[in-house]
């Protein structure tokens, strides 16, 4: 029992250590912790992340928290992703649909069409599209390359190709 609550203790310690090394305004410190932090399976990491994409945080790091998003899928980071989808900031918007698209949760598939239908920032666009494809096909989006067809990418199945088109052209 005793070396059981020691580890535990061991644990929330590190990850203590890494939260606060997370928000160091030196970024050699800050993103190898942030890295680290997105590997593990720890609530208090979620909850940072979020803080961590307020307005009040430094543009870089909120970039940066976003991206870290990207690779912890949970419930409570995504919802927050999808509200940075809205941000005044074009960057914060890129930065959320890239990670949105990392994701890859069927649940955020109406968000990037509202996000799409909203959308007048052709860069903003062009991400959102590739998470939105990436996600109906369920692929990574590293694999939906930007100079890929529909057709290619959905393997010549029309029936995806068409709801896709639609989903794009209702805008």
């Amino acid at each position: 029992p005793d070396g059981a609550s020691d580890a535990v203790k061991e644990h929330r310690d590190r990850v203590l250590e890494f939260l606060v090394k997370a928000k160091d305004k030196d970024k050699a410190i800050r993103r190898p912790a942030l890295t680290f932090l997105a590997t593990l399976d720890d609530p208090r990491i979620g909850t940072f992340l979020v803080k961590r994409t307020q307005r009040d945080v430094p543009s870089a790091q909120r970039h940066e928290a976003i991206f870290t998003m990207g690779v912890r899928a949970n419930a409570k980071v995504l919802a927050r992703l999808h509200e940075l989808l809205k941000a005044r900031d074009l960057q914060t918007r890129v930065h959320a649909a890239v990670a949105i698209g990392k994701i890859g949760m069927a649940d955020s598939i109406s968000h990037l069409e509202k996000g799409l239908k909203r959308e007048k920032q052709d860069r903003v666009r062009s991400h959102l599209l590739r998470a939105l494809v990436a996600t109906k096909l369920r692929k990574r989006v590293g694999d939906v390359s930007p100079d890929a067809t529909l057709k290619a990418l959905t393997g010549g199945k029309s029936a995806l190709q068409n709801e896709i088109m639609g989903d794009v052209s209702e805008e």
